[in-house]
């Protein structure tokens, strides 16, 4: 049985539960755990003003281990899911998703998905038997700042919908002064998308504070007729919108609606959706009415995305906001 990983990896309050002393003994049993599979541990963060600190800790336990890191930056957490599928390794986020900067966290990811429960357990073990283990000097890992992980995933995220006709006006978006707030603004600007962007701000201690996924009504109130919000968390692995009034559209709203546009396009595989046992029975009514079938599994997208590949799935997710479209990434 885990006990420093849960659904969406280890998180706590900084400096008592998520201490730099944890956050090095995992990126040491990290490193070792992965060294030889895995030629560099990628790291990213949100805003939080921890981040720096963790991310330091995290690193020298990885090279201490004999494993090279990157840190990419502030960058959304599909940004690196994106990365680190495309360089077919290994990373990490530092986030604790739609908590406030008293918390942070930390996701491991590999070739694009969260590890496995399994893996999970063996680097527990790594962390609670042998804390430390530390390579040989010739051994030691190189750890280098790379800039340009971000401007890859904007360019992906262009690509993906350049050709699309796209909304030009009624958007309003709220960024929680989250991870967002370092691409949303350059892919909106090359899709010429002209959106009122807020909580976009971060200076580390406003993140989700009173914004983002958990407070629609900070959008929702201010909205006019005939615009949208658009609602993120602080890492911006979750999307929800909201409408005049604060009426949200949660995940399971926006998978209905993909779903039947996915058919249109000739996209959702085997006529199916996959989401959690959290999800409304009226969603599965809605796609059962149009020949559509809902799989569900347990809560956490990776069980989500473990699912889908398991399926043959191209859409899945939960009714926070958490949606894979896998056909175009993870």
């Amino acid at each position: 049985m885990k006990k420093l990983f849960g659904t969406d990896g280890i998180r706590g309050v900084i400096n008592e539960e998520l201490t730099p002393e944890l956050a090095m003994k995992l990126g040491n049993a990290i490193g070792r755990y992965y060294l030889g599979k895995y030629n560099r541990f990628i790291i990213a963060k949100d805003t939080r003003n921890s981040g720096d600190l963790i991310e330091s800790a995290m690193a020298a336990g990885a090279a201490s281990a004999g494993m090279n890191v990157e840190f990419a930056g502030v960058i959304p957490t599909p940004a690196l899911a994106y990365i680190t599928k495309k360089e077919n390794t290994l990373g990490a986020v530092i986030s604790a998703s739609h908590n406030p900067a008293v918390y942070n966290g930390i996701k491991v990811l590999a070739k694009g998905m969260k590890i496995s429960d399994e893996d999970e357990v063996e680097i527990e073990n790594l962390i609670i038997d042998n804390p430390y283990h530390y390579t040989v000097f010739s051994g030691v890992g190189k750890i280098r700042q790379v800039d340009h992980y971000r401007d890859e995933y904007i360019d992906y995220v262009v690509g993906l919908y350049k050709r699309e006709k796209l909304p030009s006006k009624g958007i309003v978006v709220d960024g929680a002064n989250g991870a967002i707030s370092t691409v949303i603004s350059m892919v909106y600007e090359s899709l010429g998308i002209k959106a009122d962007l807020r909580g976009i701000k971060p200076n580390g201690i406003n993140i989700n504070d009173g914004c983002g996924s958990l407070f629609p009504e900070y959008l929702g109130n201010s909205l006019d007729q005939g615009q949208i919000g658009v609602l993120f968390d602080g890492d911006a692995d979750r999307c929800l919108f909201v409408l005049p009034g604060s009426r949200l559209i949660d995940g399971d709203m926006l998978m209905a609606l993909n779903s039947i546009k996915m058919v249109s396009q000739g996209r959702l595989k085997g006529n199916r959706v996959v989401a959690t046992v959290m999800s409304n029975l009226g969603f599965e009514k809605y796609l059962t009415s149009r020949n559509l079938v809902l799989d569900r599994t347990k809560v956490g997208d990776k069980y989500v995305l473990e699912r889908m590949l398991k399926t043959g799935g191209v859409l899945g997710g939960e009714q926070s906001g958490h949606i894979i479209f896998l056909d175009r990434s993870s």
